[in-house]
C-alpha cells in the first residue's frame, strides 16, 4: 500500500482528516494557491518520511524497515497511463483520486530504497543516473564531470550573490537559498560512496575519512580518495597522496558512523587478506597511491559518532 499523509492520534489511518489518507498538512493533497500569481501549488513532503525508514536500518540493521517505501513505490507507479505518447504518473491523491500527473514514473526515494538494499529488484525501479552509471562501469567521464560541473555552479551562486539587488527589508526569509554556494553532491558520492545528501538526513555512506595526524575527521591534506565500486558485499576506492616530499595516514571506516564491518582488503588486485572491524589505518608514501578492494558487511554495527582513535 502507499504510505499515508494522516495518522489520527489513536492510530487510525486518515484519523485527523475523516479517514482521509491522502490528508494533512503537506500530505498527498496539499495543493495550495500562490499568493502573487494565484496559481495552485502542490508541496507534498510524503517524500521526506524515507528518512525515518533510512533511521530505523541504521540502529537496527533490520532492512524491513524500507519495505514501506517500495510498496509505495510499486503502488504509484501502478496508475501510470499513457498521453499522448508519453508515460505518465501522479505525484498528488486528492478526494476525486489521482493528479498532478508528470513524465516518467514516480522515483522520490528509489535510489536511497536501492542503496541501502542493494537489491537488483530495487535497481529496476531507478532510471539511468550518472552516478550510477559509473558504478555500473558506463560513465567514466563522470567523476570528472561532476566536479567541474559544481564548481561551475558555486562560480554561478556566488555571482548571483554578489548581483542581487535585494535588501533585508523586501526579502522573504528563506529567498537567499538559492544563493547557497555550497555544493557536495559530487563529493559525497565520489570520495564517501553515498547518494546525495539531502538537508536534515543522517548521511548514509560506504567511507568516512579521519586525518591520524591532526585527529580530525576528513582527508588529511594532499590525499585525494574516488570511489568506484559498490555492491552489496564490496568496496572499491583509489587513495592517492599527491605530495611529492611528505607520507599521509588515513583512517578508512566503514560507513559514516561505522555502521559496516570491513570483512577483507585487498590492495591493488593482490590476493585479500583477512579483517574483522570498522576501521584501518592506510599509510601513503609520498607520491603514491592505491586501490583498495574491501569487504563489506553492512549496517551491522550500532552507528556511533565516536572517532575510530584514541
Amino acid at each position: 500500500g502507499i504510505n499515508p499523509s494522516n495518522i489520527g492520534l489513536e492510530g487510525s489511518i486518515g484519523g485527523e482528516c475523516d479517514g482521509k489518507w491522502w490528508g494533512g498538512a503537506y500530505g498527498w493533497a496539499h495543493t495550495t494557491i500562490t499568493p502573487h500569481t494565484g496559481e495552485p501549488k502542490s508541496r507534498c513532503s510524503c517524500g521526506r518520511c524515507i528518512d525515518g525508514f533510512g533511521n530505523a536500518l541504521l540502529l537496527t540493521g533490520d532492512t524491513r524497515y524500507i519495505n514501506p517505501w517500495r510498496t509505495t513505490l510499486d503502488a504509484i507507479n501502478a496508475n501510470t497511463r499513457i498521453v499522448d505518447g508519453v508515460e505518465m504518473t501522479p505525484r498528488m491523491h486528492g478526494d476525486d483520486g489521482w493528479y498532478e500527473w508528470m513524465p516518467g514514473p514516480y522515483e522520490t526515494g528509489a535510489l536511497e530504497i536501492y542503496y541501502w538494499s542493494m537489491d537488483p529488484v530495487d535497481r529496476d525501479r531507478i532510471p539511468e543516473t550518472p552516478w550510477l552509471s559509473y558504478l555500473e562501469g558506463r560513465a567514466p567521464d563522470f567523476p570528472v564531470e561532476a566536479i567541474q560541473e559544481e564548481i561551475g555552479q558555486v562560480r554561478r551562486k556566488v555571482q548571483e550573490m554578489r548581483s542581487d539587488t535585494t535588501t533585508p527589508d523586501t526579502r522573504l526569509s528563506d529567498n537567499p537559498n538559492r544563493f547557497r554556494p555550497a555544493a557536495v553532491d559530487s563529493l559525497v558520492q565520489l570520495a564517501m560512496g553515498g547518494p546525495q545528501p539531502i538537508v536534515g538526513r543522517p548521511l548514509h555512506t560506504r567511507l568516512r575519512y579521519f586525518d591520524l595526524q591532526r585527529h580530525r575527521p576528513g582527508l588529511p591534506e594532499d590525499v585525494g580518495a574516488l570511489v568506484d565500486t559498490i555492491t552489496a558485499t564490496e568496496t572499491g576506492v583509489h587513495l592517492v597522496n599527491v605530495n611529492q616530499l611528505e607520507p599521509r595516514e588515513v583512517v578508512v571506516q566503514a560507513g559514516t558512523y561505522g555502521e559496516h564491518n570491513w570483512t577483507s582488503v585487498s590492495v591493488d588486485g593482490a590476493p585479500p587478506d583477512a579483517i574483522d572491524g570498522t576501521a584501518f589505518t592506510v599509510l601513503l608514501e609520498p607520491g603514491t597511491g592505491a586501490y583498495l578492494t574491501l569487504g563489506t558487511d553492512r549496517y551491522v554495527n550500532q552507528p556511533s559518532g565516536a572517532f575510530p582513535f584514541v
